[in-house]
């Protein structure tokens, strides 16, 4: 507290400070919608860029990142179901780990543990069923 604890205030200006505190915090209503991360434009076009590297840099078609595709798709399109935000940071934080060392797995990995997440949450169920040559019967046992 700025001029002493609660302790040594009165009744009144206890009252006043814890009032003033709760004021300023946030509500949870808005402090979950402050969670979302914002997904921008030139967000997408970072994890689309980076799917294109890891093409290149694997040297592997296209039809072995359809459901990474499938994703890209649904931001772009307005969703953000859990999914499709776990895959946009996940895409994301796992590219800025490439670029800096080059290592795949590696990123995949330590994106994967930075969110706290596996695989699984990063697909939405939709993509999975579009892709069952990508995603077993385990994947659809969601």
């Amino acid at each position: 507290m700025r001029d002493g604890n609660l302790k040594t205030l009165g009744l009144g200006q206890a009252w006043k400070r814890f009032k003033e505190f709760f004021r300023k915090s946030p509500r949870p209503e808005t402090a979950k919608k402050s969670r979302i991360p914002r997904i921008t434009e030139k967000g997408l076009a970072r994890v689309e860029q980076h799917l294109n590297d890891i093409l290149i840099n694997q040297g592997l078609p296209e039809e072995f990142q359809s459901g990474e595709r499938g994703m890209l798709e649904r931001l772009r399109a307005g969703n953000r179901t859990l999914q499709d935000i776990e895959f946009y940071l996940h895409e994301l934080k796992e590219s800025a780990v490439f670029r800096r060392t080059g290592d795949l797995l590696g990123a995949h990995l330590e994106a994967l543990q930075w969110r706290g997440v596996t695989e699984k949450s990063l697909f939405h169920p939709e993509v999975i069923q579009q892709n069952p040559q990508l995603f077993n019967e385990s994947w659809r046992e969601l």
